[in-house]
């Protein structure tokens, strides 16, 4: 019990009331606010009491709540110097983030982590590239053993047939003959012609869809159409052209060539490889020897260099500096 409110009690005086925020001592002094409530009250009211100091806490809110902010003053003490005083208060509106998002502390945060707030490109792991390629490879074997097996099985059929598939080879300007456009590079007179084109067929058909799938394909169809039709234009009268050496042709040239188009140093290096071991085959080009369709290796030759210089047009477009070009898939 306080003391003078127990003097007050013996002399039957009522007790004078103690201010909340001041009391006198018996020299007069002013001591800092202290707490006068009950436990109860302090308890309901949030405030607690240390050395002297009052901590004052205003409506409870859920931490980092909008609309929520914490406001700091100074509160002077003789004798003690200045000490912070807390209040939670409401803004009004519900303007603000509250504290957790204030810009000043995450801007701190990310300071003491050392986080600038930018990201860092990361560059793709080797191995992911490598299991690319390996995907690339295994793919490019599968078609061209397929193409090969196909083949295979036509001049299996074919010769069942006492060769009379042979007939819907190309002949030239013959309506009739322009299905041989479609149908002759899957047809070889005897089994030798086969077995003479299989080898290039196997390798070079291979290197042209390590360009990309999308793209070795594009350049076969490019390759197969124009020596088909330059075959029909020039073959000689009553004659049959058929074969897959307009392909292997076709192939040799598009692999020599698109490295220049696309001024990349691995495809020319690589064109200049398959010039070396298979460039020979460059004089089935001119005319002369008997049963040679020289037109179907000219023409095939021609179609492999339209086709690399159309699927180069991206590296070109790059190299001008513009966005145009034809788009070529490298799956």
């Amino acid at each position: 019990m306080p003391r003078s409110a127990s003097r007050a009690r013996r002399s039957g005086r009522a007790p004078a009331p103690i201010s909340p925020s001041s009391s006198r001592t018996a020299a007069g002094s002013i001591c800092p606010p202290v707490l006068t409530t009950a436990r109860s009250r302090k308890r309901r009211s949030g405030s607690t009491a240390s050395s002297g100091r009052e901590v004052r806490h205003g409506p409870r809110s859920v931490p980092g709540a909008p609309g929520y902010a914490v406001r700091a003053a100074s509160v002077p003490s003789e004798g003690r110097g200045t000490f912070p005083r807390y209040e939670e208060v409401a803004m009004t509106g519900g303007a603000g983030l509250g504290p957790s998002f204030d810009p000043d502390r995450l801007a701190a945060v990310r300071a003491r982590l050392g986080d600038s707030g930018t990201q860092v490109p990361v560059a793709p792991a080797p191995a992911g590239n490598m299991a690319a390629i390996r995907r690339l490879w295994l793919r490019a074997g599968i078609l061209i053993c397929a193409f090969v097996a196909l083949l295979y099985g036509v001049e299996g059929v074919d010769t069942l047939d006492n060769h009379q598939l042979d007939r819907n080879g190309i002949e030239p300007r013959h309506l009739d003959g322009l299905w041989g456009i479609l149908f002759a590079p899957l047809l070889h007179a005897n089994w030798a012609h086969l077995m003479g084109n299989t080898l290039p067929v196997l390798v070079l058909g291979f290197l042209a869809l390590l360009a990309g799938i999308g793209r070795g394909i594009a350049a076969t169809a490019i390759i197969w159409l124009i020596a088909g039709l330059g075959t029909w234009l020039t073959g000689g009268s009553g004659t049959v052209h058929l074969g897959a050496s307009s392909l292997v042709f076709g192939w040799l040239t598009f692999l020599i060539i698109r490295g220049w188009f696309a001024r990349s140093v691995g495809q020319i290096l690589l064109g200049l490889a398959v010039l070396a071991v298979y460039g020979s085959l460059l004089w089935g080009v001119l005319p002369g020897q008997p049963g040679i369709s020289w037109q179907g290796h000219l023409f095939g030759a021609v179609g492999g260099v339209l086709a690399g210089w159309v699927l180069s047009g991206n590296e070109r477009s790059r190299r001008r500096g513009t966005g145009a070009g034809l788009p070529a898939a490298t799956r």
